[in-house]
């Protein structure tokens, strides 16, 4: 059970970056944009 639990916590880190990376990139072309 352990174990599932510590590749769940991993995924959802791995996520959260990716979504943050993705509002940076988002964020970016708003500000070249406007």
């Amino acid at each position: 059970m352990s174990e599932i639990i510590g590749l769940v916590t991993i995924i959802l880190a791995v996520i959260k970056k990716k979504i943050l990376v993705l509002k940076n990139k988002l964020m970016a072309l708003v500000c070249i944009e406007f």
